[in-house]
């Protein structure tokens, strides 16, 4: 029964797209059923939702996905983990084929541990703070990096600064 709606989900989007594609105007849902065809669809596609809803396992898939496998940054080995994981879950699910596709990666490794020391106006006072360096950022040099900090709440407030006045500046 799973693949057989599987497969009518499926026919069913294709059918959404072809009919997306003849109609260039953005047209209400609902306006759309017009013919007895069109109201057996949307009879079809409820039917379904409704069969997904009650007894989908997508919220039991997600949740083996995040609390099992875990994060999955590009390239990490629990990346890897999660392709397999899908592959096998989507071959339960007994279509004709299931196949994975070779594609490039980013691959990133953090590097040692960051550490930061703020002075704060020169004081000669250190004091450490918490920093993470974001996924694929370049390392610092061996000597690290000694610059004003500017410290700002949100995008708005970055743009709003300017170039001029953040460049060479820790932000």
């Amino acid at each position: 029964m799973t693949r057989n709606l599987l497969i009518l989900f499926l026919l069913t989007i294709s059918y959404i797209n072809i009919y997306a594609q003849r109609h260039r105007e953005p047209v209400a849902f609902k306006d759309t059923l017009k013919t007895p065809a069109d109201k057996a669809d949307s009879a079809l596609i409820r039917a379904v939702f409704s069969e997904i809803l009650a007894h989908g396992e997508s919220y039991s898939n997600l949740t083996y996905l995040a609390t099992k496998i875990g994060g999955r940054l590009s390239g990490s080995p629990e990346a890897q983990k999660a392709v397999e994981w899908g592959k096998r879950v989507l071959e339960n699910y007994h279509p004709d084929s299931v196949y994975l596709q070779e594609c490039m990666v980013p691959h990133w490794v953090r590097g040692d541990k960051e550490k930061g020391i703020i002075i704060p106006g020169g004081s000669g006072f250190a004091r450490p703070v918490n920093i993470c360096a974001l996924g694929g950022s370049v390392p610092c040099p061996k000597g690290g990096i000694t610059a004003e900090v500017i410290e700002v709440h949100d995008f708005k407030e970055l743009e709003n600064l300017g170039r001029k006045i953040i460049e060479g500046k820790i932000v």
